[in-house]
């Protein structure tokens, strides 16, 4: 699954995103589903006991391990189908209300406005949906240039806290967004040519300009060191944030 903020890679036992440091539903969901789970395993374990006392204890045991294994079948199939009924219904939604989407979407892309429109994408979950795919690539940086321009204004006003995030980790995450602004703007070969229309590479483009400025004015970095950067190792980028960074 995908965390719903960042977009990076989650595991369901995640309780937070390894990337980002935000909340990850499925957890909390998952923890739910657990406890339930486990209510309705005590309660059936005692049910099994009392009826089957009279067997022996290889019965017993057999028996216990059965019903175990049905009740964890009956689990997971009961967890893929809520998910699977979840996501038809925002689907659906999405559907239905497509046109008010798609303007709005579009007013943000016109202002250049990507934080307003990754709010707006988690907000109404448009973010991955099969419906608005071909926003996918707009969705994508706007997250990371929001992650960036937030981290960016945690830095400047409240520093690093050593306890939590050394200097160099927190240039560390704001190249890895810096490159993933850089790299949703490269045509790969399972993109298709809805995203790259005229009005979203322009897009695009201009959220790579808003970047640019303001790895200039609050890293120091030069016109050759931003013409750079797409050829630049994550490794050389963190040293160059964290010098412009100190400089300043």
């Amino acid at each position: 699954m995908k965390c719903k903020f960042c977009g990076s890679n989650l595991q369901i036992e995640d309780e937070l995103c390894p990337y980002c440091g935000k909340p990850n539903p499925h957890y909390i969901k998952h923890r739910q589903d657990m406890q339930a789970f486990q209510t309705d395993y005590q309660s059936t374990k005692q049910e099994v006991l009392a009826h089957v006392s009279k067997l022996n204890q290889r019965t017993v045991h057999i028996t216990i391990i059965a019903v175990l294994v049905a009740l964890c079948a009956v689990a997971l199939v009961l967890c893929f189908l809520s998910n699977e009924i979840r996501d038809a219904r925002i689907e659906s939604e999405i559907a239905r209300n497509r046109a008010v989407y798609e303007e709005q979407i579009k007013s943000y892309m016109e202002d250049v406005n990507p934080l307003g429109l990754s709010e707006y994408g988690r907000k109404y979950k448009l973010t991955y949906s099969e419906e608005m795919e071909e926003y996918s690539k707009i969705f994508s940086i706007s997250w990371y240039y929001q992650y960036f321009y937030n981290y960016t204004v945690e830095l400047m006003t409240e520093g690093v806290h050593e306890k939590y995030e050394t200097l160099d980790e927190k240039c560390e995450s704001l190249g890895r967004f810096v490159e993933s602004i850089y790299e949703c703007r490269e045509r790969q070969s399972y993109d298709k040519d809805f995203h790259f229309t005229p009005d979203k590479t322009a897009y695009m483009d201009a959220i790579a300009e808003k970047t640019e400025l303001l790895l200039k004015a609050y890293y120091g970095l030069s016109d050759e060191e931003i013409r750079q950067i797409p050829e630049l190792s994550r490794a050389r980028l963190t040293i160059l944030l964290a010098e412009g960074y100190q400089h300043e």
